[in-house]
């Protein structure tokens, strides 16, 4: 295998360019999904795809293919990942995949040439992040046809702005969302580079992890609903109070992701809202909305299956009563043993370390995983945090990640001529 040296000046320059775009004054970037400061970054990606040749075919919703021109009949090899970002997000979330890509492919251009191999793309996903509107990898789940068109009416941000409406306003066609869908195998492999939003490899004083299995993310909404009553006049055997029903669960849902962290299992209560909300009145109403993730479907299913008992017996105990509705769930991806070992070649072959890993977060390639062949390559945190302004990435770690990145595109795509 014949590692591809990268632009490192270039590669760097460009993650400095995209991350003064939507820069937020109170610190990191804030690049929101279906916004302008989103749009921007798009139009960014699509003057750099263009000053290296690539051909740019947006759909409906707002992904971008940036493709070698004259691609014939082969399936493309692609690369990739999103621009936008969380409120006040780093500076790597999903714009390192991006900006390496767009290396990868420059530096295969010009040191391979274009014969003897499958065309090449950057691919570039939209609403990848889910703090606008609660629900991540939207655009890719639109490519795949898991989003219907009802739900882009029932998706709302903060503001009240639905889905549909907020791709109507950076002049994208939601009425059209079926366009936007491709079939299974219109790509011969997508491989996405990302930051590691942990320290897994930082501890283990490693630049890069191939990634072998990627979670997958069960939402779930729970609405406890007891009695909103007088702080001073009821007594505490007299209550009914939602609030202290959910902190019970919480605290349970924490043990039960803590009982099974050999399994890679984490949950998350990452909303809690509580009526009527005053400091004199005992909570009527607590609405709770829970993350929970795994690398093993069926331990995900284990630990839902705990909470939606638990939450059943605090009911009870407490005369409450509880809704507990699904919000979305998604299967976990095992990457396959073949491309994992392609990655290590190409890590022995760029001379950089490297380590096995899982991811913990949802990205992307575990949607793309459905159409075709995924791969996924982790780049070390010193920082170990992510969604945050103090999210890291050193420049060698970067530049090796990008060369590891370009000689497995360049592997895939070369195409075995049998005389």
């Amino acid at each position: 295998m014949q590692p591809i040296q990268i632009d490192a000046q270039q590669l760097l320059d460009d993650l400095a360019a995209i991350a003064q775009i939507g820069r937020d004054p109170a610190g990191g970037v804030s690049r929101l999904a279906y916004t302008l400061q989103e749009q921007w970054a798009r139009e960014w990606f699509v003057e750099q795809a263009r000053a290296i040749g690539l051909l740019i075919s947006a759909d409906s919703v707002g992904n971008i293919l940036a493709l070698e021109p004259d691609a014939g009949d082969l399936t493309p090899v692609l690369s990739g990942s999103h621009l936008d970002s969380v409120p006040r997000g780093g500076n790597f979330d999903g714009m390192l995949g991006v900006a390496t890509a767009l290396a990868a492919v420059r530096a295969i251009r010009e040191q391979v040439g274009t014969s003897g191999r499958r065309p090449l793309g950057v691919l570039l996903l939209a609403a990848e992040e889910s703090s606008r509107f609660g629900s991540g990898c939207l655009g890719s789940r639109m490519l795949i046809g898991e989003i219907q068109p009802a739900d882009l009416h029932k998706l709302v941000d903060a503001e009240g702005v639905t889905l549909f409406q907020a791709m109507e306003q950076m002049g994208l066609q939601p009425d059209q969302l079926s366009a936007a869908r491709r079939d299974a195998g219109w790509f011969h492999e997508f491989i996405e580079l990302h930051v590691d939003q942990a320290d897994d490899l930082f501890k283990a004083e490693k630049p890069l992890g191939m990634v072998v299995g990627i979670a997958a993310p069960t939402r779930l909404r729970i609405v406890f609903a007891g009695q909103a009553a007088h702080s001073g006049a009821t007594l505490m055997d007299q209550r009914h109070d939602a609030l202290v029903g959910s902190a019970e669960l919480i605290l349970a849902i924490e043990a039960a992701a803590r009982s099974r962290m050999t399994q890679e299992i984490v949950a998350t209560v990452g909303i809690l809202q509580i009526e009527p909300g005053a400091m004199n009145v005992i909570p009527g109403r607590a609405e709770l909305g829970v993350d929970i993730r795994g690398i093993a479907a069926q331990t995900v299913g284990e630990v839902v299956q705990a909470v939606r008992e638990t939450a059943e017996k605090i009911a009870q105990k407490r005369g409450l009563t509880v809704v507990i509705s699904t919000i979305s769930q998604a299967q976990p991806l095992t990457i396959s043993a073949e491309n994992i070992t392609r990655l290590e070649k190409a890590c022995q072959a760029v001379g950089v370390e490297s380590m096995r890993m899982v991811s913990r977060s949802a990205h992307d390639a575990l949607y793309l995983g459905r159409q075709g062949a995924v791969s996924m390559l982790f780049v070390r945190n010193p920082a170990g945090i992510s969604h945050n302004p103090a999210e890291a990435a050193w420049d060698a770690d970067v530049v090796q990640g990008a060369a590891v990145l370009a000689t497995y595109m360049a592997e895939a795509g070369r195409i075995i001529i049998n005389n």
